[in-house]
């Protein structure tokens, strides 16, 4: 797992490597270390590839927002974890859709919380769904699917490269799917939670423009998954 610390202030870069310390070895993590936006940036697009990122908001130059509107331009998946010493910018850091907000000093029990649920997510994103048709199989990672629509026995998997049929009942597949960010906003219809742009009491908008219908019936639920999905407390 590739970690990034981007801090202008090598007091904190050496903080935070500390708390990470004791997740080393059982996580094979590989730490390194910026002290400026615009060089975390220039990794990236000399194809270095970040799974988490701890971003310091104030820095000179590139500030912390900026950089990590850049980067998740550029790796869509990386988590951002942003820090900082003042808590009026934690809505800036979560317009810009950072995964948690750390308050300087950082504390251990804060970090140990908000690092670990970081890691589950990495994890689950790892994991694969299958899908059997006929003599085929396709493992699909659980971050490429954007929808799953059924149509009588058979069901449509949405996913960024393609869409993959299967024969079987939505309702036992999205039982598999809720573990890992997923939700019913139809009868119809399951939806993947990190692909959503927005909802209203008609539709769901994913990241790639589709509108899925969004039922009477199911959107209290939805609404109650997704802001329990936002807060991380389902994964």
């Amino acid at each position: 797992m590739n970690i990034a610390v981007c801090d202008d202030l090598p007091e904190y870069r050496e903080k935070l490597k500390e708390l990470l310390a004791p997740y080393i070895a059982a996580n094979k993590l590989d730490i390194a270390e910026f002290c400026r936006g615009e060089d975390l940036v220039a990794s990236c697009e000399n194809g270095q590839i970040w799974d988490i990122v701890f971003l310091d908001i104030e820095m000179d130059g590139l500030t912390g927002i900026e950089t990590g509107k850049r980067l998740r331009k550029m790796q869509r998946d990386v988590i951002v974890i942003f820090v900082t010493s003042h808590v009026n910018y934690v809505s800036d850091a979560f317009r810009q859709d950072a995964f948690q907000f750390l308050l300087k000093p950082v504390q251990e029990e804060d970090f140990r919380k908000d690092f670990e649920r970081a890691l589950r997510v990495w994890k689950n994103r790892r994991r694969r769904y299958l899908i059997k048709w006929r003599n085929t199989s396709n493992m699909l990672e659980y971050r490429s699917i954007l929808y799953l629509e059924a149509y009588h026995r058979h069901i449509f998997v949405h996913a960024s490269d393609a869409d993959y049929e299967c024969v079987g009942k939505l309702q036992e597949e999205y039982t598999k799917l809720k573990p890992f960010g997923f939700a019913q906003c139809h009868q119809g219809f399951v939806v993947n939670m990190s692909r959503i742009v927005s909802i209203s009491k008609s539709s769901v908008k994913m990241d790639n423009g589709s509108e899925i219908p969004v039922s009477r019936r199911h959107y209290a639920s939805l609404m109650s998954d997704f802001n329990l999905y936002m807060a991380g407390k389902l994964i």
